[in-house]
């Protein structure tokens, strides 16, 4: 990975987050939610609400974009995790974070409710 200032003058300053990917990255919860397991790369992809079948460590350690060292910052953290045995190497889907993505769903509906920009 290069280490361009990030700037104007990088190649990538103008590229958004989501121009990286050649397909929507949006991850879909349904099913990964019902993996047996999942891999270190695919706990973090899914993390950032990312397919980790197109956001991968693989295919973002040869892109220059500040995306990737957020990624790479996360996955060590994990991996970290995982030599410590606070994470097994084969996760099942972590509903602690899955459960914490749908507590916060809940917790925005409600705030919405009671501040009245909830239109349901």
């Amino acid at each position: 990975m290069q280490s361009s200032a990030w700037g104007p003058a990088h190649p990538h300053y103008g590229v958004a987050l989501d121009d990286l990917f050649d397909e929507n990255p949006g991850a879909d919860f349904t099913f990964w939610d019902r993996i047996a397991y999942w891999t270190v790369d695919e706990a973090t992809a899914l993390s950032f609400g990312f397919d980790p079948n197109l956001a991968n460590w693989g295919e973002l350690l040869s892109c220059d974009h500040p995306f990737t060292k957020l990624y790479e910052n996360r996955r060590a953290l994990a991996l970290r995790a995982m030599e410590m045995g606070q994470l097994p190497q084969l996760a099942a889907p972590m509903d602690t974070f899955l459960g914490r993505r749908r507590l916060e769903s809940n917790s925005t509906r409600t705030l919405r409710r009671r501040s009245g920009r909830d239109t349901k």
